[in-house]
């Protein structure tokens, strides 16, 4: 018996449907390499947004160009409907490539993207595309059952790299599974990227024009951010970067750029000060110039330090050779060490002689050093501690923020459902909790009160509690980083 066709979708009754779904995992989508060029990917992901998660098959999807400029936001520009039209064209010969173990040996399994695009002959009518994805994309896009990554397509919709997308969705599904600390090889990451050999082929071009590029625009538009990473060597190469990843809300606004202002404080030879800031184009010769600190103040370290004991009789040659011998915390320390007890009235026959004993006494500022150094070594422990903390509770706390809003992301799949949706309310209709339920407000404003919200959610859970897994997975390492404090 022939398998029955299921109708046509299209994307303007699915219109304010912005969430994506994709296996993760080793063997996913997620870290599979794929090329396309930024107007591919919308197009690709404007089809994925019409998949919905209780589909068993494919459908082929209707686009129309204004579809895509309302989800992306874009701008109208009569250029963008060629640019979506040939997009969705190349879009038949894109790939993703997954490289799997298989018994023991590594596999590279390709698997094109769609396989069919169809679109109206007549200019009048040629306002919409035809697409079907390839069956080959069935497990890692349909009845998703774990580690698959779910995302709003609204948290990058104004980025216009494909790079940058990539490598959001890929540090998005590390934090959304409780990996904060993400590392991956050089190699991986070029593979990941679809960067050719060739390409970029020196690390500091790679990190210039492709790390940091997508990690400004992962800060300037999402809903992640990438505290920072940090580089790990083989020999005198970088051989692996680990990313530093949290939740934060999504910054949809264009980045306020403050330049600072540097400013050169110089002395010249001739006494003048002379305070530059960056563009100035008076010239600075620094072998007539001494630089001074930022309060303008350094006299010579030598004289400073002269003025100080002149009084008890020390020569300037003493002082010279006090700064041959000694560091200048030791002469410090020792000329300050000598003030101290003349201050508070003990009586020193020769200060002047005192002052030189106490500069030499090696010992006098190795115990100082001691000192600072316990200090400095108690004041770390203490920082270490309360930086240990803050980073414990910002993971309980986003691991509980992702859970609820895993949950309220599944709920929101299930009320797709008009079934689901009546039985949810039908219950809170005879539960404890009724009197919030208001039936004038309709459902979408009723789950905006957190008390229906969470009845729905509970309710939902016990009806369907294999689609929670995840969230409750979520909650269990949120409650267990808590025990172990």
């Amino acid at each position: 018996m022939a398998k029955k066709e299921l109708p046509k979708r299209r994307k303007q009754d699915l219109q304010e449907r912005y969430t994506i779904r994709i296996q993760g995992g080793k063997s996913g989508l997620v870290e599979a390499t794929s090329k396309m060029d930024i107007h591919e990917f919308r197009v690709f992901a404007t089809m994925l947004t019409m998949v919905l998660p209780e589909d068993e098959d494919f459908t082929t999807y209707e686009l129309r160009v204004q579809d895509i400029i309302k989800l992306f936001s874009l701008k109208k520009d009569g250029r963008y409907y060629e640019l979506v039209r040939d997009a969705a064209h190349k879009l038949l010969d894109r790939k993703f490539v997954i490289y799997e173990m298989k018994n023991g040996e590594e596999y590279k399994t390709t698997i094109n993207l769609i396989t069919e695009t169809s679109e109206p002959v007549s200019e009048i009518n040629k306002n919409h595309i035809l697409l079907q994805f390839s069956p080959k994309l069935k497990p890692y896009l349909l009845q998703l059952k774990k580690e698959y990554l779910t995302i709003d397509i609204r948290n990058i919709q104004d980025i216009s790299s494909p790079y940058s997308v990539k490598l959001y969705m890929v540090l998005k599904h590390q934090q959304r599974l409780g990996n904060y600390k993400v590392k991956y090889p050089i190699e991986r990451l070029r593979q990941i990227l679809a960067i050719e050999e060739g390409e970029y082929g020196l690390y500091g071009s790679f990190k210039q024009q492709v790390i940091r590029r997508t990690l400004s625009d992962i800060e300037k538009y999402t809903d992640l951010s990438v505290l920072k990473i940090e580089e790990e060597k083989a020999g005198r190469s970088v051989s692996a970067i680990i990313f530093h990843v949290v939740e934060k809300e999504a910054q949809r606004q264009n980045e306020i750029k403050i330049k600072k202002q540097q400013h050169n404080i110089l002395k010249k030879s001739d006494g003048r000060v002379v305070v530059g800031e960056d563009g100035e184009k008076e010239p600075i010769s620094f072998e007539t110039a001494e630089v001074i600190n930022v309060k303008g103040v350094q006299l010579n370290e030598i004289e400073n330090v002269f003025q100080k004991v002149r009084k008890y009789k020390i020569a300037k040659a003493t002082v010279r050779q006090w700064f041959n011998e000694f560091p200048i915390e030791q002469i410090t320390l020792g000329i300050d060490h000598v003030l101290s007890e003349v201050k508070v009235g003990k009586e020193i026959k020769n200060i002047g002689g005192y002052i030189n004993q106490m500069v030499k006494t090696s010992s006098l500022f190795e115990v100082a050093q001691e000192q600072k150094t316990e200090q400095e070594r108690k004041r770390m422990q203490q920082q270490e501690k309360q930086q240990q903390e803050k980073t414990l509770n910002e993971q309980v706390n986003s691991l509980k923020i992702q859970a609820h809003n895993m949950r309220l992301e599944v709920l929101a799949e299930l009320v797709q459902n008009q079934e689901i949706k009546q039985a949810l309310i039908d219950k809170f209709s005879v539960g404890l909790f009724k009197t919030y339920y208001k039936p004038s407000l309709g459902f979408e404003e009723n789950i905006k009160n957190p008390a229906v919200a969470g009845f729905m959610i509970a309710t939902a859970g016990q009806l369907y509690p294999e689609r929670f897994v995840e969230a409750e997975q979520l909650v269990k390492r949120a409650e267990a980083l808590e025990r172990g404090r």
